[in-house]
């Protein structure tokens, strides 16, 4: 495989992984009831500074 492809796939898996960690935070915030499903912050600032910089 080029380098090229090899970047490409990673960043791939890179976006993969942030997006099932948002994800996992979400669902642990709304499974132990801190929060209801529909009242997150398309920013992320509502929940903590991590989930803030994750969304952005």
């Amino acid at each position: 495989m080029s380098p090229s492809i090899v970047a490409f796939l990673g960043y791939i898996v890179w976006m993969l992984a942030l997006l099932a960690l948002l994800a996992s935070v979400r669902v642990l915030y709304t499974v132990t009831g801190k929060k209801a499903p529909n009242s997150f912050d398309p920013g992320g600032a509502d929940v903590s500074p991590f989930s803030n910089r994750l969304c952005r």
